[in-house]
């Protein structure tokens, strides 16, 4: 299933990238948390008008200090996509939704079991574009993810991992437009 929806969700941006036939402007751009988090986050988005797509991939690895399950290590990689409604056409307030697929990696710290699940997320999205230059962005934003799918559950020795099934996320992309 994981490959599969991962799969659907790049075909479908791509489909929309290669059939639009005006472009307000390409960007790419990146998440720097995830680089302190031994992973990434790179993300391509093209503009059209007052909308804005997105598809991005990251990956990070976090221990219990990060997620708040004792034990337990994480490490998850995945896909996302990304729509958001621009107020200002390329600065200012923005509403949008998003929708995220991982392959997550929990392993037990004491017994060194692991376990592989697929994530699956979405949110609504609240944030502020702030255009330098007319090229280079900073987009500070805050999600309330919700989770859809996180699999079988996570237990070893007595210890649990339980995913949050809403949370605030807040995130900042640096980016620049083409």
């Amino acid at each position: 299933m994981k490959n599969w929806l991962k799969k659907r969700l790049v075909a479908a941006f791509m489909f929309m990238l290669f059939n639009v036939h005006f472009a307000h402007s390409f960007e790419v751009a990146i998440d720097p948390v995830p680089f302190l988090l031994k992973g990434y986050s790179l993300h391509l988005a093209q503009t059209i008008g007052d909308k804005r797509f997105d598809i991005g991939v990251f990956k990070l690895e976090a221990g219990d200090d990060i997620h708040g399950n004792d034990n337990f290590d994480m490490a998850f990689e995945g896909v996302g996509i990304k729509y958001d409604h621009l107020f200002n056409h390329d600065q200012g307030v923005f509403v949008g939704w998003e929708l995220n697929v991982a392959d997550v990696t929990y392993t037990h710290t004491k017994s060194k079991e692991v376990f592989e699940r697929t994530v699956i997320t979405t949110a609504p999205r609240l944030g502020y574009r702030f255009v330098k230059d007319n090229n280079f962005t900073i987009t500070p934003w805050l999600a309330l993810d919700i989770l859809l799918y996180d699999g079988n559950s996570v237990e070893s020795d007595g210890d649990s991992f339980e995913n949050e099934k809403v949370q605030l996320f807040p995130s900042i992309h640096f980016g620049y437009k083409f």
